[in-house]
């Protein structure tokens, strides 16, 4: 589960940013209804949730073409010589 908060683009007008009272009614929400985040699991209570729930879970499909793309910031990595770009997937470590 996931609460992912974006700026409000309002293309030529730039971005609007939430308000601060916003924000923080929206933190106290996800902390009331999120048992990873609230107030009464100890750090140890929430590395223990989240390592038997990983246990459970695939690498995600996409996650070595993210990483490739998000280590460098959003950017694609350098053309190879002949000027394609490719993602390079390692097979034999999987």
């Amino acid at each position: 589960t996931a609460l992912i908060v974006e700026p409000i683009v309002q293309g030529a007008g730039g971005m609007k940013i939430y308000s601060k009272d916003f924000l923080n009614r929206l933190a106290k929400w996800a902390k009331k209804h999120n048992i990873h985040l609230q107030d009464q699991v100890s750090e140890e209570e929430f590395v223990s949730l989240r390592h038997a729930r990983d246990q459970g879970l695939e690498m995600p499909t996409l996650i070595l073409p993210a990483i490739q793309i998000n280590i460098r910031a959003g950017n694609f990595p350098p053309a190879e010589s002949n000027g394609q770009v490719f993602l390079k997937i390692p097979l034999n470590s999987l």
